[in-house]
């Protein structure tokens, strides 16, 4: 894959150069040079396609007629000095030579591959020419007046004697300007070592021909950059000197730089480079191609104001008076938003607010273009562009391409930092309140144990939570919950002393780290401030009105610096929770002896937020039968918990745990999709039968908005039809709410599923109370009134009945739960019981034995997600 640097680099060489250009790589993985990106030119130019060529080796343009030699000049210059330029045949599609100039440059990258820009000039037209004209007695006038390239005859010392009439056109001179000096006055002062250097060798014999990259002078003073060849003809008797061919190439060379520097800009930005680094390397870049140029990029603050991040030759004060620049307010500002994507120009001379500013003269500055620096897609603004010039001019199409490519860079440079920003905010501080986030808590906690016990004082942790929130949320709804978790994060921060940070660990829970605290009185008055800072009423809006919050604090020292972040929240959380058993709206500082219950109370709750990602909770079933031939009727899922440690864990130990801390929501959600995903695998017994499967809702899933999209989700995806799932609802939880209750549970009827009341008699049972869930499918009879039911003239065979009777009247269907002996059974037979499940029929056992402990044939049960 070409890199998203020198893809943009390469499109652009496409797009300006009529050149046929190649790209070529090899790696680590591929040590063979393969093409990756070539352009039309060279398309036309050899007679294959875009598809023949690319992912071929470079050698597929290689024929008999090739010169091995150049080639392996080529490999020399290209392994040692990264650039080389012949001429040599190459092949075309049908097998016939063209002959071209090839340059070739080697760009290493980072991750050990090599790049190779190839780009060909056609000389096969050329050569016809010179073929023709040599078989002409005017064949030397014709090839001096018509080469492009310059020739130079010289002396061994340098000094010319001849030149070709095409330097007027190269370089600007009259041939007869040079005859006399020496060649190296046309160089690059930076060149002429080099240059003489491959000269020597070349006298003396150790080497061939072979092209140099120089800078060589204009007439008018600027540089271009040739390709030249030198030719030792001294004992030529027809020549006798020096022959120096030299091929402009300026174009090629700018746009390999512009591509390397490019190149240099993006590793910078992909290695995190500061925004300054990157636009101030980018502006000196623009400097160095720009004579007497000097420029500033700014990035945006607001829709408003720009503020200069890189301005490497400005003055001090002409980027104080950038940076004063409203873009809604003044005639610059204005302008410069008014030209949308275009490039705005300013003559200072003629400007009444410049003409005569001291700036101007003082700087010797006469003209100022910008343009503004647009995010690629959305067109956000992100900054701008300044090039300040000291001379009047109309810029050439070449600065202005520079200039719009520097814009371009810049742009991305930008929003580039932007969006890391934006990852890096996202990724340390909460998105409601904008405090830190749990994970830069633990950093600042981090650093702030280090310099305490550098400086010798101690650091506390405060674990603030909000006292009854859930409720308060659940009142308000979520929207106004989060609203008031705002409020609440804005007036506690008030509170902080100086040097301390505030952060949200989720939900309602707030923590503070304290710095620079002498003695646990320090931490306590700290603790004080933030509960005095709650007391004033919340304000809402009007159909919420005004809210009195409290707060349980819990407080934990670090005073020898021996507790590491996780420990000091740990510990403060459980002297927040005892705060709350102590009556709430209070702080209680964390001891070693504060009730071991509540750690592990804790790290039970930490250990099962965990324990479904990690995979440690299984299904088991317990079998419900028809009273009368103990056919099984359905199975009941139940949760075990896997605990590392602790062995298989029954759910009493951690559905309390799970309840109280919300969990009891995703686990019962994964209760309901394992056991519907298994159900669906089991087929049909030999008779016929289907064994259908019951899952036991909670009271929070209950009264959650989200219970009926979730029971439909699971049941389109594990494919288990509706009317085999009995969703099951203890009494107590239909209480709290019978109208909302009796509608989520019509809702589900609506589905198809079937629903049993649980623990029926052990509520708050009375029968108007029972007309409003008489949709119930079955009613199961609590385990309280089974026990002793076989004992003659029984308050519980009374309770049994009276409950079965309501089941008939219903249309429901009669369970006993917990039925332990055979005498239970048969009594509750004759009661008209219709089912029953306890340790009589089967104890519970896990899943993957249904097939074998209910004779049924099982498919696999395959995760439909």
């Amino acid at each position: 894959m070409v890199p998203p640097g020198m893809a943009t680099a390469l499109e652009a060489l496409l797009d300006q150069t009529d050149e046929a250009v190649a790209l070529a790589v090899t790696t680590a993985a591929d040590p063979v040079i393969r093409i990756v990106r070539v352009n039309e030119t060279l398309c036309r130019l050899t007679g294959f396609g875009i598809e023949d060529l690319v992912g071929q080796s470079p050698d597929i343009l290689v024929g008999p007629e090739t010169d091995l030699d150049a080639l392996r000049r080529m490999q020399d210059d290209l392994r040692h000095r990264g650039t080389a330029i012949e001429e040599l045949d190459v092949h075309r599609a049908d097998g016939t030579p063209i002959r071209v100039q090839a340059t070739y440059r080697r760009i290493p990258a980072e991750d050990g591959a090599e790049w190779y820009l190839a780009l060909f000039r056609d000389r096969s037209g050329e050569a016809e020419a010179a073929a023709a004209l040599w078989r002409s007695e005017e064949w030397a006038q014709a090839m001096v007046r018509s080469m492009s390239e310059v020739l130079l005859l010289t002396d061994i010392d340098t000094t010319i004697r001849w030149v070709t009439p095409s330097i007027k056109t190269r370089l600007g001179f009259e041939p007869s300007e040079l005859i006399g000096r020496s060649c190296w006055d046309l160089l690059h002062p930076d060149d002429v070592g080099a240059a003489t250097a491959d000269w020597e060798h070349l006298i003396g014999g150790s080497e061939g021909e072979r092209p140099t990259i120089l800078r060589v002078r204009t007439a008018s003073g600027s540089m271009r950059t040739m390709s030249c060849t030198a030719t030792d003809l001294t004992s030529h008797p027809a020549v006798g000197g020096m022959v120096i061919a030299a091929s402009d190439v300026t174009e090629q060379a700018r746009i390999v730089e512009r591509m390397s520097e490019q190149t240099q800009l993006l590793e910078s930005m992909a290695r995190g480079a500061p925004l300054e680094v990157t636009l101030q390397q980018l502006a000196l870049m623009l400097e160095r191609r720009l004579p007497r140029t000097q420029t500033a990029l700014l990035v945006a603050e607001n829709a408003e104001q720009l503020r200069t991040r890189a301005a490497p030759s400005l003055a001090r004060d002409i980027v104080n008076r950038l940076d004063a620049v409203d873009l809604t307010s003044t005639g610059a500002g204005r302008r410069l938003l008014g030209a949308g994507g275009s490039w705005v120009s300013w003559d200072l001379a003629t400007e009444p607010r410049t003409a005569d500013d001291p700036l101007r003269h003082e700087h010797q500055i006469e003209q100022a273009r910008a343009a503004q620096l647009l995010a690629p897609g959305t067109g956000e603004l992100l900054g701008a562009i300044v090039a300040f010039t000291q001379h009047r001019s109309e810029p050439t199409a070449d600065q202005l391409e520079l200039l719009e490519w520097a814009r371009n860079l810049a742009a991305l440079a930008i929003e580039r930092q932007q969006f890391e920003s934006a990852l890096e905010h996202h990724a340390l501080y909460d998105e409601l309140t904008g405090l830190p986030n749990r994970a830069l808590l633990m950093r600042r906690m981090q650093e702030s144990t280090r310099r305490a016990a550098r400086l010798g004082y101690g650091v506390a942790v405060l674990f603030l939570d909000i006292d009854r929130f859930r409720v308060i949320n659940d009142s308000l709804g979520h929207e106004a919950g989060d609203r008031l978790l705002s409020l609440v994060s804005d007036r506690l921060v008030q509170q902080l002393r100086p040097g301390d940070t505030m952060g949200r660990l989720g939900g309602d829970k707030f923590l503070v780290v304290c710095n620079r605290i002498g003695a646990e009185s320090d931490a306590v008055e700290a603790a004080e401030r933030l509960l005095v800072g709650l007391e004033a009423p919340f304000e809402l809006e009007e159909a919420h009105g005004s809210m009195v919050l409290t707060a349980s604090v819990g407080i934990v020292l670090n005073e020898n610096h021996r507790l590491d972040p996780e420990a000091m929240v740990r510990n403060a959380e459980v002297a927040m929770y005892r705060a709350k058993d102590q009556g709430r709206n209070q702080h209680v500082v964390f001891t070693e002896h504060v009730d071991l219950r509540t750690v592990e109370k804790l790290s039970l709750e930490q250990s099962l937020r965990m324990a479904i990602d990690r995979n440690e909770l299984t299904l088991h079933v317990q079998p419900v039968v028809h009273l009368d031939d103990r056919r099984v009727h359905h199975v009941e899922a139940l949760v075990r918990w896997n605990r590392p440690g602790h062995g298989l864990i029954l759910p009493g130990a951690f559905i309390p745990v799970a309840e109280e801390s919300g969990l009891i929501v995703p686990l019962g959600r994964w209760v309901l999709e394992e056991a519907c995903r298994r159900a669906a695998g089991w087929q049909p017994a030999a008779d016929g039968r289907m064994v259908d499967v019951a899952v036991n809702l909670s009271a929070r899933q209950l009264g959650g908005p989200n219970l009926l999209p979730v029971v439909e989700e699971v049941l389109e995806f594990s494919g288990l039809a509706p009317h085999r799932l009995c969703l099951e609802v203890t009494e107590s939880a239909l209480v709290h709410d019978l109208d909302a209750a009796r509608r989520t549970l019509l809702d589900l009827k609506s589905l198809g599923v079937r629903l049993a009341i649980d623990d029926f008699g052990t509520g708050y049972a009375s029968l108007d109370y029972i007309r409003h869930f008489s949709m119930a499918d079955e009613l199961k009879i609590d385990r309280a009134f089974i026990d002793g039911v076989e004992r003659e003239g029984s308050h519980e065979a009374a309770i049994v009945s009276a409950a079965v009777a309501i089941a008939q009247s219903l249309g429901a269907v009669s369970v006993a739960e917990g039925v332990e002996s055979e005498a239970q059974a048969q009594v509750l037979r004759s009661l008209g019981v219709d089912l029953a499940q306890g340790f009589l029929i089967a104890r519970p056992f896990a899943v993957d034995q249904v097939a074998e402990r209910l004779d049924l044939p099982v498919a696999p049960a395959a995760d439909r997600r």
